[in-house]
């Protein structure tokens, strides 16, 4: 009866090529992490930069605009002086 008991006791142990196969497995799927990490990270820096480009951008296009406008007022007050005195 004690040997009985001793053969349904007994419990598989992985063997070590089980071992290699899931150590292997989890140190790829953590590298994948890590990539995905990585190229996550640089496609957000690149659109924080896509972004502060065109902030600046619009920033410099409105300071033209402004300049443009300010000649153009200064250039009509020119004439309408000109006009006035002849």
């Amino acid at each position: 009866m004690n040997n009985t008991a001793n053969k349904d006791d007994k419990v598989e142990k992985p063997s070590v090529g089980k071992w290699v196969v899931i150590i292997s497995f989890a140190v790829f799927m953590g590298n994948m992490m890590s990539f995905g990490v990585e190229k996550t990270f640089q496609y957000w820096e690149q659109e924080q930069q896509e972004a502060a480009n065109a902030a600046a951008l619009d920033k410099v296009s409105q300071e033209k605009a402004r300049r443009e406008q300010i000649e153009a007022q200064a250039r009509q007050q020119l004439i309408d002086a000109v006009r006035k005195s002849k």
